[in-house]
C-alpha cells in the first residue's frame, strides 16, 4: 500500500482538480468555482494552512487560481514528510534538508562519530549520507514521527514511499520530479521531465488526463487482469489507481520478461511482484540515484522483473503503482525469452549472447532480469531472494534489492543457478541463497560500490551460505556480515578502523566465531568456476584457508573433481592476497570475464578488471572509509 502522510498529496489531488477545460474563463472572476482551489480572497472549503500540516499563517492565492504556501507560518519537522529542503523546518547550525522526502536537518560538518549527537539538535543523531559533503542529522523515531521507516538503529529513514523533488532539495538522488535527470520534455527528448500534474507525450507537455479503461478493472489482487502475452500500450495510473496482473509462467524453458516503460520525470512508478496472499515477492524502481554518482545516469524508463516458467507453476501477480501518489501513463511490457540450465551457457546459445556482447563491446540490450525463484522452477525451486540485509532492521519486514539493479548476462545468471542446483542435490534441504547487487540496465555499477566493480551484467554480489543453526530469521541474506553472530547493524566483528592491518575484515578470532557454512560455499564457488568463465570471486580474508581446506574434503568425497577444485583455487582472491579485497565479510563478489574468453586469467586480479590492482587499493579503501558512517538504507 503506498503511504503518503504529507500535505504534497493533497496539494496534487487539487492540482489534477484544478486542470480542466475552461480555467482560463473562470479563474480571476471572483467567484470560487468547483474547479478552482481558490479565486482571490476566496478558497475552497476547508482549505488552510492548518489543514495542509502547518502550524499557522494565511494561504494565498496565484493568479493561476492555484493556491501556495509561502506565507504559511510553520515548515515541517524532522521526520516530516516534504517535497523540497524549503518544507523541513531548522535554524542557522542546523538548516533544515529534505532526504528522499523524509525531513532532517544538516549537522554543517562531518560527524564526530557515526551515530554522535554532537552537532544535531536534540531528538536527532549524526550519521553520514552518500554525496553529502556534510553529516546528517537523522531524526529519532522515540523523539518524532516518521514519514518513512524505522531502522535498526532507531532513526528515521525513507523508504520506497517517499520520495522528493531534486530541483529543490540535493538530496533527493538527481534532479527533476522522483530525482529523474533526464532533462526537460522536448521533441528532442520525448520521455523528459515536466511540471506537477503533466506528462510527456511525443516529446511535448501535456496535462494528464485520465482515461483508464485499457485491461480495466484491476484494481485489485483479486480482481487482477490477465497479463498479455504481448506488449500493451496506452495504460495509465490514475489518483488512487493501483493496477494489478496475473501471470501463471507455465511455459518450460521460457523466461518470462515482465515490466512497465514509462517517462519517469512524469511521475514515478513502482512495479512489484506479489504471491496469492498480496506478500511482496520482489519490487522494482528505478531512479538516478540508483547509478552511481561518478558516471551519468542511464536509462530511467524501464522497470522489469523476470521469472523462469515450469509445468504446474503457480500463479503471481503484477501490481503498477505511482510512488508518492504519482500519476503516469505507461506500456506494460510481456514477453518471453528462450531459456535453458546447465553448466554451460554457449552449448545453448551464441557466445555473444552469453556475454552480452555485440562486434567485441558490451550489448545491454542482450542484458536479462536475473529471475526470482519459485516453488515449481524445476532446477533451483524457491532456491535465490533478492532481500537486502543493509535495508532492513533487526526484526523488522524484509526489504528487497530493486530489480532495476538486477541486470545480467545470460552467463551469469546460467552460473548462479547452475551452483545453487549443485549444492541443494549435495545439501538436501538448503535454505534459499540471498543474490545481491548486479548492474543497472545501460550495465554500469549501481550507487553503493566502487565505480567499475559491476561491470557489463557480468558481477555480481551474492550472500554466503550461513550455518544453519545461525539461520535466524535471516537465512542466507545478501549483506549479512559472517563474522560472528549478530544482529543485522551490529558490526563489532568488522574491523573499520582504517589504521587496522585488518581493515575492512572480519576482526581476528573470527576464524573461529564466524557463521558461514563453509562446506555449502566451497562447493558453490567450486562449480561456479568449473563453468571456465570466472575472472575472480572475492572473498572474507578471515575464511580463506577454511574454504581451501574445504576443497580439498570435496574432491577426497568424491564432490568435486581435482580440475574443479584447481580451478576454483586460481580465481579465488582475499584481502590476504590483495588489499583491493577488503569489504567482503557479508558477501562473495562473482566476477565474470569481459571478453569471450575460454578460460579466466592468472595471478592477482582486483575488482575492475584492465586496471593494475596496486592502482585500485587508493580507490577501494577511500571509498569504504566515507561509507562506514553512512545509514545502512543508503549502502545496497
Amino acid at each position: 500500500m503506498i503511504k503518503w502522510h504529507t500535505p504534497l498529496a493533497l496539494l496534487l489531488t487539487l492540482f489534477i482538480m484544478a486542470c480542466s477545460a475552461g480555467d482560463e474563463e473562470l479563474c480571476g472572476n471572483g467567484v470560487l468555482d468547483e474547479s478552482e482551489q481558490c479565486d482571490g480572497n476566496l478558497f475552497q472549503d476547508g482549505l488552510t494552512c492548518a489543514s495542509l500540516g502547518y502550524s499557522g499563517g494565511t494561504l494565498s492565492c496565484q493568479d493561476s487560481c492555484h493556491f501556495t504556501v509561502v506565507s504559511c507560518g510553520s515548515t515541517m519537522a524532522p521526520g516530516s514528510a516534504c517535497n523540497c529542503s524549503t518544507d523541513c523546518e531548522g535554524n542557522d547550525a542546523n538548516p533544515g534538508i529534505c532526504v528522499s522526502g523524509v525531513c532532517m536537518t544538516s549537522a554543517g560538518e562531518a560527524c564526530a562519530e557515526a551515530g554522535s549527537t554532537q552537532g544535531c539538535s536534540e531528538g536527532s543523531r549524526c550519521w553520514g549520507l552518500e554525496g553529502a559533503d556534510t553529516g546528517i542529522c537523522w531524526p529519532d523515531c522515540d523523539s518524532y514521527t516518521c514519514a518513512g521507516t524505522c531502522d535498526d538503529d532507531g532513526s528515521c529513514v525513507p523508504d520506497t514511499n517517499t520520495s522528493c523533488d531534486g530541483t529543490c532539495s540535493d538530496y533527493c538522488g538527481g534532479s527533476g520530479s522522483g530525482g529523474s535527470t533526464s532533462g526537460p520534455c522536448s521533441p528532442e527528448n520525448p520521455t523528459g521531465d515536466c511540471p506537477t500534474g503533466q506528462v510527456c507525450v511525443e516529446g511535448a507537455c501535456e496535462n494528464f488526463e485520465c482515461d483508464d479503461t485499457i485491461l480495466e478493472p484491476n484494481e485489485t489482487l483479486s480482481g487482477a487482469a490477465n497479463l498479455p502475452t504481448s506488449t500493451t500500450t496506452g495504460m495509465q495510473i490514475c489518483t488512487g489507481d493501483k493496477d494489478w496482473f496475473k501471470l501463471t509462467p507455465s511455459t518450460p524453458n521460457k523466461l518470462y520478461m515482465v515490466g512497465v516503460e514509462s517517462s519517469q520525470g512524469s511521475g514515478n512508478l513502482v512495479f512489484s511482484m506479489h504471491d496469492a496472499q498480496g506478500d511482496t515477492h520482489t519490487n522494482t524502481e528505478i531512479i538516478s540515484s540508483f547509478y552511481h554518482s561518478e558516471n551519468t545516469p542511464g536509462p530511467l524508463n524501464v522497470e522489469m522483473q523476470g521469472i523462469v516458467g515450469a509445468n504446474g507453476a503457480a500463479s503471481h501477480w503484477f501490481q503498477v503503482a505511482g510512488s508518492a501518489g504519482a500519476l503516469n501513463n505507461y506500456t506494460l511490457v510481456s514477453r518471453q525469452v528462450d531459456w535453458q540450465d546447465g553448466p554451460s551457457c554457449t552449448a545453448e546459445f551464441s557466445a555473444s549472447d552469453c556475454a552480452a556482447i555485440s562486434s567485441g563491446y558490451h550489448d545491454s540490450s542482450k542484458m536479462l532480469q536475473f529471475p526470482v525463484g519459485h516453488a515449481a522452477d524445476t532446477y533451483i525451486g524457491s532456491g535465490v531472494y533478492f532481500d537486502n540485509a543493509l535495508s532492513m532492521s533487526n526484526f523488522g519486514a524484509p526489504v528487497q534489492t530493486p530489480s532495476s539493479r538486477n541486470w545480467a548476462r545470460r552467463e551469469l545468471i546460467m552460473a548462479v543457478r547452475y551452483a545453487v542446483n549443485a549444492v541443494q542435490n549435495a545439501f538436501p534441504g538448503t535454505a534459499p541463497l540471498g543474490m545481491g547487487d548486479i548492474s543497472m540496465p545501460d550495465g554500469t555499477t549501481p550507487e553503493g560500490h566502487p565505480n567499475g566493480t559491476h561491470y557489463s551484467g557480468a558481477n555480481i554480489d551474492i550472500a554466503y551460505y550461513i550455518r544453519p543453526e545461525f539461520h535466524g530469521l535471516h537465512g542466507n541474506l545478501a549483506y549479512r556480515h559472517v563474522c560472528c553472530e549478530a544482529s543485522l547493524s551490529d558490526w563489532g566483528c568488522v574491523d573499520t578502523s582504517t589504521s587496522s592491518s585488518n581493515y575492512g575484515t572480519c576482526v581476528t578470532g573470527s576464524e573461529d566465531t564466524h557463521i558461514a557454512d563453509i562446506p555449502r560455499n566451497a562447493l558453490f564457488m567450486a562449480k561456479l568456476a568449473s563453468t571456465g568463465r570466472i575472472r575472480v570471486i572475492g572473498v572474507e580474508a578471515k575464511i580463506d584457508a577454511l574454504l581451501d581446506a574445504e576443497f580439498d574434503n570435496l574432491v577426497e568425497q568424491g564432490i568435486i573433481t581435482t580440475t574443479e577444485r584447481s580451478k576454483v583455487k586460481n580465481v579465488i582472491v582475499t584481502a590476504n592476497d590483495h588489499g583491493s579485497w577488503i569489504w567482503h565479510f557479508n558477501h562473495m563478489h562473482v566476477s565474470f570475464l569481459s571478453d569471450t574468453s575460454k578460460e579466466g586469467p592468472r595471478g592477482v586480479q582486483g575488482p575492475v578488471p584492465n586496471v593494475p590492482a596496486d592502482e585500485q587499493i587508493q580507490m577501494v579503501r577511500e571509498f569504504y572509509n566515507n561509507l562506514i558512517s553512512a545509514q545502512p538504507y543508503r549502502l545496497p
